[in-house]
């Protein structure tokens, strides 16, 4: 296998460039809406005070010094979007930055082939990627973190900003991933829909553009929040004026048109009927509330049927994962997030190249062990030999296994990973005893003989003696 070359490591941080680069996009926009809306402000009411001839001076002076703090406060909105394109720029221009500084470390010997190599005998190389690994874990903090109020990635952030000489604000969204989890978390934890709503708003353009059904989670989250906490006319009320225009087709632009099956469906299960007026009138009477209708308490006495439209198979936090699973999925193509964690990639492929077929848990190979206490050969005298692992051995010859998929935090991570191919050399002659281990014949035999036993095969490892005969050549698989 060879080594990651210059290429390699551009094209797998292309991703970093992805956020940065929606970001400008977006700021942009806003600065072509705000430009156009006082624009047209500006001219209306400039034609509005020309058209009036009866306006006296000091009405027009009025007028006028009103354009100005409107024009004043233009500025002042157009001097932030504009900090803030510097500040997107920035970002961009420092990731560029710090992958430029690969050129340093190329073999000098192949700086004019196309895709040169790295030179990973290079000291500052190797500090650039410990740099790049404490990147990788605070994004990965950054993007998981979606179970306290407080995030764990900014805090590791904040830490680690104080000793690396990186700028961590530019080569990380962090902004980008503390407000997804601000929203996330005051949907699953706080059943809140405010922060949603001022986010659906601030990107419905965005939104409506790839056709996603997030108003609708919206809609339809409220609508069943107000019939579990009792508000039936309130719910009836809301539905027919937000949730009843989904029911037609022609509500939907061609982009959505994928989600109206969908949405009808689920419009049906929670009481689509009570969106329409006269079947309210048919089915409601003083002695039959909505309240009884709704959860198929009492069926009306004027002979029409009503399906409960609120049963025990909808629960509220049903209503809230999917609303939060469908706000993940549009706020992650908005900005260009990556659905997978890098690290986690960057991981699974060097553990697959390091994975064999010999690799096990080995519990003593951790970094939370504070006390490994070295096992004796005793212990597990009285122990079925065919059961022994290969810890059991590690421990008798007091060392410690220091492959990374051994490792317990990792080994779980490599268990559905492939095997790496490698070509090495094995026993020769290999022979295996009654315990289970395999030896080299030769040097087996040697060592016996030297401890002066020839009808017999000692284990140098566990010190048993075992018959030639009950000692069997094996082949490797």
């Amino acid at each position: 296998m060879s080594e990651p070359t210059l290429n390699f490591f551009i094209q797998t941080r292309q991703v970093q460039f992805a956020v940065p680069n929606e970001l400008l996009k977006k700021n942009l926009k806003a600065v072509q809406k705000l430009i156009e809306k006082v624009r047209k402000l500006l001219l209306d009411e400039i034609v509005k005070t020309q058209k009036s001839p009866h306006l006296t001076p000091q009405e027009k002076l009025t007028v006028v010094r009103k354009l100005i703090r409107s024009f004043e406060q233009f500025q002042k909105k157009l001097r932030v979007l504009v900090d803030k394109d510097a500040e997107y720029r920035r970002r961009l221009a420092a990731r560029v930055n710090r992958l430029a500084q690969l050129q340093l470390f190329v073999v000098k010997s192949n700086k004019d082939i196309d895709d040169p190599p790295l030179d990973f005998h290079n000291e500052d190389f190797m500090t650039w990627l410990r740099d790049e690994a404490n990147l990788l874990i605070i994004d990965y903090l950054l993007k998981s973190n979606v179970v306290g109020s407080t995030n764990v990635g900014s805090m590791v952030a904040s830490k680690l900003s104080q000793k690396l000489e990186l700028p961590l604000q530019d080569l990380i969204d962090i902004d980008v991933y503390e407000t997804y989890n601000k929203v996330f978390l005051s949907i699953t934890q706080n059943h809140d829909l405010d922060l949603i709503t001022t986010w659906y708003t601030d990107n419905r353009n965005a939104l409506k553009k790839i056709g996603l059904n997030l108003q609708f989670e919206i809609h339809y989250c409220r609508y069943l929040h107000l019939i579990s906490t009792g508000q039936m006319y309130e719910a009836i009320l809301y539905s027919k004026e937000n949730l009843a225009p989904y029911a037609q087709s022609q509500f939907y632009s061609p982009e959505e048109q994928v989600n109206f099956a969908s949405n009808t469906e689920r419009l049906s299960e929670v009481g689509s009927p009570f969106t329409c007026d006269g079947y309210l009138k048919a089915i409601c009477t003083p002695k039959t509330p909505i309240s009884a209708i709704l959860y198929g308490q009492n069926q009306p006495s004027n002979g029409l049927s009503v399906v409960p439209t609120l049963d025990s198979r909808i629960q509220a936090e049903k209503w809230w994962a999917r609303l939060a699973e469908c706000f993940t999925q549009d706020y992650t193509q908005i900005y260009g997030i990556s659905h997978t964690y890098p690290l986690l990639v960057y991981l699974s492929a060097g553990l697959s190249c390091l994975k064999t077929k010999s690799c096990f848990c080995y519990g003593s190979n951790t970094i939370f062990g504070t006390n490994r206490q070295k096992k004796h050969m005793a212990k597990y005298s009285n122990d079925d030999p065919r059961l022994r692992g290969p810890n059991v051995y590690y421990d008798c010859l007091g060392k410690i296994n220091q492959c990374p998929v051994c490792s317990p935090e990792l080994f779980a991570l490599s268990s559905s990973l492939p095997y790496g191919l490698f070509i090495t050399s094995i026993f020769n002659k290999p022979i295996l005893l009654p315990n289970g281990n395999i030896y080299p014949y030769d040097k087996l035999n040697a060592h016996s003989k030297k401890y002066g036993s020839d009808s017999k095969i000692l284990d140098p490892l566990t010190n048993e003696l075992f018959g030639r005969l009950d000692c069997l050549r094996v082949f490797p698989a």
